[in-house]
């Protein structure tokens, strides 16, 4: 069969894209001359275009189940209605474990369709591949899903700075003593759980000003204001707030820039990783062995002995901040 249309689902936020970008990347190797489709929230369109191997985005309409897009039956049939008369050869289910979004991907008419499905149960799908569990690392089990149809390659994320990006990190650190040491804190996250307060997020950062002369940058979207705020009024350390000042591609370019980050589980964890920039990443309920980044040694964890990250402690993370400081402070940076 030759395949020359592929559709993906991925209706998700930027650590999902990043943990799929490697296994997006190699259906585009094993298919080079097929168009790849992706389907997702409109959020992300903008952020694709770095993306050379993604040849469309159409934004996904939302389905019975999934709570990222508010459901609505008419626009769901219209859509799928639309999707059949594209042709795909080949539809991906990327967004989970198969029972919400194995129908959609199904109505999108392709002949060959795939993805995982919970173990015992029925698909729509053409090739349904048992769920592997929650323990595995989400960069690998995408690959592994996409391995079915010879689709290879690494656990290795990518994600390409824009030369504008860069320049307006540079300005936006400019601010600073770029021979002294830099440490970014992200202490939002969209789910409460997964927050550490943000009186320790200040603590650790007075005692990265008082102990290694660190300069401390607050990292965040527009929904982060209120907790870097109250980042700010707890620490002593002067900060730099960048909350709602960063784009996702000038975050990277700006991570790259600084010598460390510390931060909760939750997108900028991951756009480290893809960037190869030192983190150290807090665990509460979520699991590390799915989300945290594969290098152990550039990226650290500390997790939660309860997983409730309010019981985590300045004691049970200086540590591991210090020694991933030293350690990125110590190295060279590569290209």
């Amino acid at each position: 069969m030759i395949i020359k249309r592929i559709a993906v689902l991925r209706a998700l936020y930027v650590g999902d894209f990043i943990c799929a970008e490697p296994a997006l990347r190699a259906l585009k190797t094993r298919f080079p001359r097929a168009e790849l489709t992706y389907i997702g929230l409109p959020w992300i369109e903008p952020f694709l275009a770095r993306y050379r191997y993604i040849d469309r985005f159409l934004p996904f309409p939302g389905c019975q189940g999934i709570s990222e897009v508010p459901y609505e039956p008419a626009a769901t049939e219209a859509f799928l209605a639309k999707a059949g008369k594209m042709g795909f050869d080949l539809a991906i289910q990327m967004h989970g474990s198969g029972p919400e979004s194995n129908d959609f991907v199904a109505g999108l008419g392709a002949q060959v369709s795939l993805g995982y499905t919970p173990p015992g149960s029925k698909s729509p799908l053409s090739h349904p591949i048992v769920y592997p569990g929650d323990r595995v690392h989400e960069a690998r089990k995408w690959l592994a899903l996409v391995a079915h149809v010879g689709a290879t390659g690494l656990p290795r994320p990518e994600l390409p700075i824009l030369a504008a990006e860069a320049t307006e990190a540079e300005e936006m650190l400019s601010p600073l003593d770029r021979s002294r040491p830099i440490v970014a804190l992200h202490a939002g996250s969209r789910s409460a759980a997964r927050r550490w307060p943000p009186e320790r997020f200040a603590a650790l950062a007075d005692q990265l000003w008082d102990q290694q002369g660190c300069q401390i940058v607050l990292t965040g979207g527009p929904d982060d204001a209120g907790i870097n705020t109250l980042v700010r009024r707890a620490c002593r350390a002067p900060v730099l707030d960048l909350a709602g000042k960063t784009s996702l591609g000038s975050l990277a370019a700006l991570l790259e820039r600084v010598d460390l980050l510390v931060t909760n589980d939750s997108g900028p964890s991951h756009i480290a990783w893809a960037r190869a920039v030192p983190s150290v990443v807090l665990f509460g309920p979520t699991e590390p062995a799915r989300w945290a980044p594969l290098d152990t040694r550039r990226h650290r964890t500390v997790i939660s002995p309860d997983h409730n990250l309010q019981h985590l402690t300045l004691a049970q993370v200086w540590p591991t901040v210090s020694a991933a400081l030293h350690w990125a402070r110590s190295r060279q940076r590569p290209a």
